[in-house]
């Protein structure tokens, strides 16, 4: 089924059973329904592998309005010998201890960019005050401007920020078992992130079956340390539900496959960075010769599609890179339509599925 409304942008809804995609006008009294006559809004568990504690009575609005108006941050190393850093964002005050967690990686053309970001620290805060645990994470850059004409390179880079955010997802998981420290839900972690970012959110959701992987890719992760890296909590699961895609790229569709995690994406159908179907990634800027090849949103939506796997895309018509950001990737107007259709396919995909 395929839904599209309009808010400021164009945004498709596509799932493939049998309940309907809603706006969040409707959304918010069909939930009040639900709790009036006690029906389950949050699922407990959705693996076999995962778990879930117990969890208070939420109210109607939570993950899709601000229930919150302040967070609490924490900051951790999530790698052994590492200065890599992440921040923890919570919602104050809340009692519940079986929250969705949404892992968060910054933009920055893979060698720029830190999750000091303006854009980065208000999305995880927004999803906090809606009741989320987001984690804002650090990974390693390329070393300089230089990698955007050497595709190895930069696919280099992009596995490590992959094995990086496994790292991280691994020590949520972790933290899981060791009393559940930062209250989460195991059962619905989400991958997130913003141009680089979400590139490597993208490979970390999807790129996790190695019979699919090109040889040259397969080359890079042995030199790296594998599909799922070496980079602490080996023995913790990698898999993720769902993965917000902001205006990143895959680079090869066949790494999706059917029953995977749920995909919403966002992005300029001009963009000038990152190809809105297939191609090479910053096409406009010469020369051209060794560009990365990677397939955005429309391409994503495509695939998703064809996969039967429940997705979503926020289509800003005729806008580039990134448009909810200035230069500075400091959020406008637009940002609030992006936090506001993530949070209402994450509802109907993942939090009420």
């Amino acid at each position: 089924m395929k839904r599209t409304v309009n808010i400021k942008a164009m945004i498709s809804y596509n799932t493939y059973d049998t309940h309907v995609i809603m706006s969040t006008k409707h959304i918010l009294p069909f939930v009040l329904f639900c709790l009036t006559f006690g029906l389950s809004l949050v699922s407990c568990s959705r693996d076999d592998d995962d778990e879930s504690s117990s969890e208070q009575p939420d109210s109607p609005a939570r993950y899709i309005s601000p229930v919150f108006s302040s967070v609490t941050t924490t900051s951790v190393n999530f790698i052994d010998g590492d200065n890599l850093s992440m921040d923890i964002y919570r919602p104050q005050g809340d009692e519940n201890r079986s929250r969705p967690v949404i892992l968060y990686a910054h933009a920055g053309s893979f060698f720029d960019g830190s999750k000091a970001s303006q854009e980065a620290q208000r999305f995880c805060e927004d999803f906090a005050k809606r009741g989320y645990v987001t984690v804002n994470i650090e990974y390693r850059l390329g070393s300089g401007i230089q990698i955007l004409n050497d595709s190895i390179e930069m696919m280099s880079v992009i596995v490590r920020g992959v094995h990086d955010m496994k790292a991280a997802l691994r020590f949520m998981r972790r933290s899981f078992e060791n009393n559940n420290t930062y209250g989460i839900d195991t059962s619905r972690i989400i991958v997130a992130g913003s141009g680089a970012g979400a590139t490597i959110a993208l490979h970390t959701a999807f790129m996790n079956n190695q019979q699919v992987i090109p040889l040259h890719i397969a080359q890079i992760l042995l030199a790296e340390g594998g599909l799922h890296g070496l980079r602490g909590n080996q023995n913790y699961s990698n898999r993720s539900h769902a993965c917000v895609n902001l205006a990143g790229g895959l680079n090869n569709l066949s790494f999706m496959e059917a029953n995977g995690p749920v995909l919403f994406s966002a992005q300029g159908s001009q963009d000038d960075n990152f190809p809105f179907l297939c191609g090479k990634v910053f096409e406009s800027f010469p020369p051209t010769t060794d560009r990365l090849r990677l397939c955005g949103a429309r391409a994503l939506e495509m695939q998703a599609e064809s996969l039967q796997i429940p997705n979503g895309i926020l289509r800003f018509q005729g806008e580039s890179h990134r448009p909810w950001v200035d230069g500075s990737s400091r959020p406008n107007a637009r940002f609030d339509d992006v936090v506001d259709s993530v949070s209402v396919f994450l509802f109907d995909n993942l939090i009420n599925n």
